[in-house]
């Protein structure tokens, strides 16, 4: 009996003790379960006294942020609209730019392509110079019609004057018309249409001789002492 509790007892005495490691960590598992528990009671305190602080904090915070986007946002609308409208000024400014030379083009177009009325007046030239022996010669008498539709004493178109019987030599409507003659008759009648005449040209000079290489101009009927003469100047 006494040697059983004796052997019990020796158990109990010799059952090892918890290493110096373990209790370490216990102890620090302790120490942090401590600081969480007053960390978590000191927010809870903090929130409890300063909750509408915080609610207003966090307010303030939202309505900035919605403010400077709602700005940005305005901002990149208003530069938006601004490029817009930049465009379409210079877009219609184009387009207008583009009217205006298709509009220049066709005036000058139209201004440069003779009429047919014009290409009938060089018609009835071209036949009516065609059978003189010289360019002068040709130039003086496609001046002399001229002169007469510019007279109040013929009647006032080209072809009506040169249309008039037994007024021009050589003449007949069958003649035929030679390129040059043509291209002649026009160049000259671009000019009269604006009003531009040979030096020394008068509107009195209305009559015309003829001689085999020469076409004199002259301002009255009969020859007289009186008379003045003109030719077209010196090629």
């Amino acid at each position: 009996m006494n040697e059983q509790n004796s052997s019990q007892a020796l158990e109990i005495v010799i059952e090892p003790p918890r290493t110096r490691a373990e209790a370490r960590m216990r102890h620090e598992a302790e120490r942090h379960s401590a600081a969480k528990q007053v960390f978590t009671e000191w927010a809870v305190k903090f929130v409890r006294n300063h909750g509408v602080f915080l609610i207003a904090v966090l307010f303030l915070a939202l309505w900035t942020a919605a403010t400077w986007s709602i700005a940005a946002r305005n901002a990149r609308t208003k530069t938006e609209e601004r490029l817009a409208a930049e465009y379409e000024q210079q877009l219609h400014a184009y387009i207008a730019q583009q009217e205006e030379a298709r509009l220049m083009a066709e005036r000058s177009a139209a201004e440069n392509q003779p009429t047919i009325e014009m290409q009938r007046e060089a018609d009835a030239l071209a036949r009516v110079i065609g059978p003189m022996n010289t360019k002068r010669m040709k130039l003086s008498m496609l001046w002399n019609v001229l002169m007469r539709v510019d007279s109040p004493y013929y009647p006032n178109s080209v072809s009506e004057v040169v249309a008039l019987p037994s007024q021009w030599i050589f003449y007949s409507e069958s003649n035929p018309i030679r390129a040059d003659d043509w291209d002649l008759a026009m160049e000259q009648l671009a000019l009269w249409h604006e009003g531009r005449y040979p030096a020394g040209l008068k509107s009195t000079f209305l009559y015309g001789e003829w001689s085999e290489n020469d076409y004199v101009l002259r301002d009255t009927w009969d020859k007289t002492d009186k008379t003045n003469y003109w030719r077209y100047p010196e090629l």
